[in-house]
């Protein structure tokens, strides 16, 4: 059983010194060579012991390495970039679209609140003017009385 085999899947064994490593570490505690291998390819970040990229499958090693720098100088990066661009603004339109989405619903919400509460409140004041006019009315007719009882 090999030193690597023998660790948990929580480590990594860095292949300079031979130092266990926190899987999540990108660089080694004792020695500080890389414990990643960025794939040339497709940017994925795999771990150093890797024999080809596990999201696109490049090679890592001479003749891998030689084809991935010849695929990018013949896909231009630039044209690569600008495809991860539009993508990348895409998303941000849905995104914003769904955000103002939201917020059109909240405002619809909040409008209709405040139609409700200002109906209510003319309601009030209806009942407020009725309320006074009877009492007004009331008030005239003890008056009206009181001085014909006289």
């Amino acid at each position: 059983m090999s030193k690597e085999e023998s660790t948990s899947e929580g480590t990594i064994i860095c292949p300079m010194c031979e130092t266990e490593n926190d899987a999540l570490r990108t660089t080694c505690a004792n020695c500080g060579q890389s414990l990643i291998r960025v794939c040339l390819r497709c940017n994925t970040v795999n771990v150093i012991t890797a024999k080809q990229c596990f999201a696109c499958g490049q090679l890592f090693d001479t003749l891998g390495y030689i084809i991935a720098r010849q695929e990018i100088r013949a896909g231009d990066r630039f044209t690569r970039h600008a495809d991860t661009v539009v993508g990348v603004k895409e998303d941000e339109a849905v995104q914003a679209k769904a955000r103002s989405d939201q917020l059109w619903e909240i405002e619809r919400q909040r409008q209709a609140k405040l139609l409700e509460q200002k109906q209510r409140q003319k309601q009030q004041e209806r009942y407020l003017i009725i309320t006074t006019v009877i009492i007004v009315l009331v008030v005239l007719a003890a008056i009206l009385l009181g001085t014909l009882a006289r």
